[in-house]
């Protein structure tokens, strides 16, 4: 198992917009071969001072950054802290044939370079279900990267 830098392939953003929040959808290319899609919505409270917080949610396996339920909560998230939010899901899109032990692995690098491209700082990371098996991998990642 490694650790590699993910590359973007592609970017774009969807044409479903929700008062103002984008979905941003990101290709990463990893060096195994596999492409991991990652979906992405940011949220902003309502007020004028932002927190000096980013909080991310890693919705579980049945839920994506596009559904309602994470819209509320997105929304939820960026009241109550007075910060940005973010709702983010990733799912490997190909080059691999079955899900192996890695999976979550490889999808948690691919949210990792999502989190450095944005320059995320002061992260609150909130995983629910699967993701937060997802959460955990990152974690480990982001720290590696801070030694």
């Amino acid at each position: 198992m490694s650790f590699e830098q993910a590359q973007p392939v592609s970017r774009e953003t969807a044409g479903k917009e929700v008062k103002k929040q984008e979905i941003e959808k990101l290709l990463y290319e990893m060096e195994t071969g596999e492409t991991v899609e990652v979906l992405s919505r940011e949220f902003s409270s309502e007020g004028n001072e932002q927190g000096d917080q980013t909080v991310v949610f890693l919705p579980g396996w049945a839920m994506s950054a596009d559904s309602k339920a994470v819209e509320a909560l997105g929304k939820a998230y960026a009241e109550k802290s007075k910060s940005k939010a973010y709702a983010i899901s990733s799912a490997i899109t190909e080059g691999v044939a079955a899900v192996d032990e890695d999976t979550l692995l490889k999808e948690a690098q691919a949210i990792r370079d999502f989190i450095q491209e944005k320059k995320l700082n002061n992260i609150v990371l909130v995983g629910h279900s699967q993701g937060g098996d997802k959460a955990i991998d990152l974690i480990t990642l982001l720290q590696k990267d801070q030694n």
